[in-house]
């Protein structure tokens, strides 16, 4: 196999995050080596493995001269990334994960699309879901049209449906950055926003970013990375943390989207992937599943082991109600409603305001779907002499995340 060598030519930076992946490594490299584009930068980032990972690196740098590795105390994903990213001296960035493979003529395809695309910023690739114990695979690719974008077209007709597209069902590019080709330029400034700090939803953070400082954009309706669902994957681990790391997601977004042009575009969108995530969380962690209709609490809203008042007893309280209650994440929780004595003769257990908020409280959520009306409610509640840092009210997202 040819060598790697810088001759001018141009060159894919394969930034790829290793930690115990011992059991899939091999396979993953392969796919890279004897990819039939082979002007490659392949950057082995050695985050801290516990099993054989480090020397299965050092095997293949020895294999092949195009191999770098480095190898580092365990700092997560974004630490690692953002080491391979300042390693790379190619002007294309591509990250794989340690566990994943991709397609033998994945770069070739990608490379063949950039050169006859005016050079794009970023293209954006499929991605196919394997399910090793049932033997399913499934292909997901972008939910918009495949097409080469402008400036103006990303924020025409990407932007307003970068997180979620009501009317299509999902999100308008994938959130996955191994589905990406993206110039090292725009990858290292969308770096910036990002937070060591990070272990949760860093992926979708990193392409929102990436988005925010894309001029063009190229999409292609072809899938050539394969992620594996596996039992030893972080997705199907218990995590205590988890919530506390939900949030720092969402402040990292928030805090990173308010230096964009186009924050108050987005930011909806935001907290509905926020909630979407958390309703995957709450069924990995807490084993139940949010039914068809349900709504999520905004957990990111309200600090964990708090007293907190839901005020409002229809659909979107009870749902409230029923996450608090399974996820335990309130230290005190009080329901109130209006209608109060007609709902307790009916055996829902709910109090009047008047004796809610004689209690100790951190919080009152309002459980209401209506803006006008919960404007309304939180105007009445500040009447009362309750602080508005106090009163929390966020557009109810009714989530059909499991059909």
């Amino acid at each position: 196999m040819e060598q790697w060598k810088d001759d001018g030519k141009m060159t894919i930076s394969v930034v790829i995050t290793v930690y115990n992946d011992e059991q899939y490594l091999h396979r993953c490299l392969e796919s890279i080596l004897n990819q039939t584009f082979e002007n490659l930068e392949i950057i082995l980032i050695n985050d801290g493995s516990s099993d054989n990972s480090g020397n299965i690196c050092n095997e293949y740098k020895l294999r092949d001269s195009r191999v770098k590795v480095v190898h580092r105390s365990n700092e997560g994903t974004v630490a690692a990334r953002r080491c391979g990213l300042a390693c790379a001296r190619g002007q294309l960035i591509s990250f794989i994960d340690g566990d994943d493979w991709i397609e033998k003529d994945m770069y070739e395809h990608l490379i063949d699309v950039y050169n006859h695309s005016e050079y794009p910023d970023m293209i954006s690739s499929g991605l196919i879901y394997e399910y090793p114990k049932s033997g399913i695979r499934s292909i997901a690719l972008d939910g918009v049209p495949a097409k080469r974008y402008s400036k103006h077209e990303i924020r025409q007709s990407i932007l307003p449906v970068l997180i979620y597209d009501p009317v299509a069902g999902q999100n308008s590019v994938l959130t996955s950055v191994c589905t990406k080709l993206i110039k090292k330029t725009v990858a290292q400034k969308a770096m910036e926003y990002m937070k060591t700090s990070l272990s949760l939803g860093e992926d979708g953070a990193y392409v929102y970013f990436l988005m925010a400082n894309c001029g063009s954009l190229s999409i292609i309706h072809k899938a050539f990375y394969h992620y594996e669902q596996h039992e030893g994957s972080q997705n199907y681990k218990f995590d205590p943390n988890a919530f506390e790391k939900l949030i720092r997601l969402e402040h990292t977004m928030i805090e990173g989207m308010k230096k964009q042009v186009w924050s108050e575009e987005i930011r909806g969108q935001i907290e509905y992937f926020v909630l979407g995530y958390l309703g995957r969380l709450v069924e990995k962690n807490f084993h139940f599943r949010i039914r068809k209709y349900a709504y999520l609490f905004p957990f990111s809203k309200c600090e964990r082991e708090r007293n907190i008042i839901v005020y409002g007893a229809g659909i979107v309280g009870k749902s409230y109600i029923q996450n608090l209650r399974q996820t335990k994440y309130a230290k005190r929780i009080l329901w109130a409603d209006k209608n109060y004595v007609e709902l307790r003769a009916n055996g829902i257990n709910v109090i009047s305001i008047e004796e809610a908020i004689k209690e100790d409280f951190d919080y009152i959520v309002i459980a209401i779907n209506d803006e006008i009306e919960a404007n309304s409610m939180i105007n009445n509640f500040l009447s009362r002499g309750i602080t508005r840092e106090k009163l929390i009210w966020v557009k109810p997202v009714r989530l059909n995340l499991y059909g």
